[in-house]
This record gives structure tokens, C-alpha cells and sequence, in this order.
């Protein structure tokens, strides 16, 4: 989580950037699709966000704060969720 990336992301759905990222650091990043979709957020929501030189972490955060998400780690996998249980 500690390793740079950089990201351009227009109008990026959500799922979409999430699979870029897993394949990118290569690491499982999976999204919560059951608590998305109690707080009506769908997977398809549009990311604009274009960062570079910052870690996983930070890019991770920035880009899912808006929508009211955050990850946590569970298994091994990196799983998007919501901030409301």
C-alpha cells in the first residue's frame, strides 16, 4: 500500500478504476457491492481524478472519500465499502 502510483481517471467507473488499480499494484481490490447498494451508490459511479507520485493508500482515499467510501483489508483483498455499516 505504500507503493507510488499514478492515476487518470475521467469519468472512470468506479469498478472499472478499482480493477485498473488491482491489476496495476497487483494486489485483490473488490468492492463491497452489498453495502454500495444499501446506501445507493452504484458501481458505476464516475471517478474524475488524475494523481500521480502520491501510495496506493492516499490514491485509494482520495478517489472514494466523495462518495462517502473507504476500504479496509479482510482476507488478503482490499474491500471498498461504505463509511455507514
Amino acid at each position: 500500500m505504500l507503493e507510488q502510483t499514478e492515476i487518470e481517471f475521467i469519468g472512470t467507473p468506479l469498478v472499472d478504476g478499482m480493477e485498473f488499480l488491482s491489476e496495476l499494484h497487483n494486489t485483490s481490490i473488490v468492492l463491497d457491492e452489498t453495502a454500495l447498494a444499501a446506501q445507493g451508490i452504484s458501481r458505476d459511479v464516475p471517478i474524475n481524478f488524475v494523481l500521480s507520485g502520491i501510495t496506493l493508500d492516499t490514491a485509494l482515499r482520495i478517489i472514494l472519500s466523495p462518495h462517502r467510501l473507504t476500504y479496509v483489508v479482510r482476507d488478503g483483498k482490499i474491500v471498498v465499502t461504505t463509511l455507514v455499516p
